[in-house]
């Protein structure tokens, strides 16, 4: 599953569409829509303003996965 259909999940969860998250985040419906269609990589701060619009952890909104799945993700650094 992609970043965007993740964030679906999330916000069908919440009752919102695409232009209910693009009126609470301040990121355009426009942004949002060539999102979806592949078009466009959201910036940092439009994803941060996403996940704060559905109150989601950034890391969630960054790589797809929860917080969960991180700590138990062990790292070759």
């Amino acid at each position: 599953m992609g970043l965007y259909e993740k964030y679906r999940a999330v916000a069908f969860s919440q009752g919102l569409t695409d232009c209910a998250v693009a009126r609470l985040s301040g990121v355009s419906r426009q942004s949002i829509s060539e999102w979806k269609h592949g078009r466009y990589n959201l910036s940092l701060r439009n994803r941060y303003k996403i996940s704060q619009a559905l109150g989601t952890d950034m890391y969630f909104n960054l790589k797809g996965e929860d917080n969960e799945e991180a700590k138990n993700s062990t790292c070759a650094c």
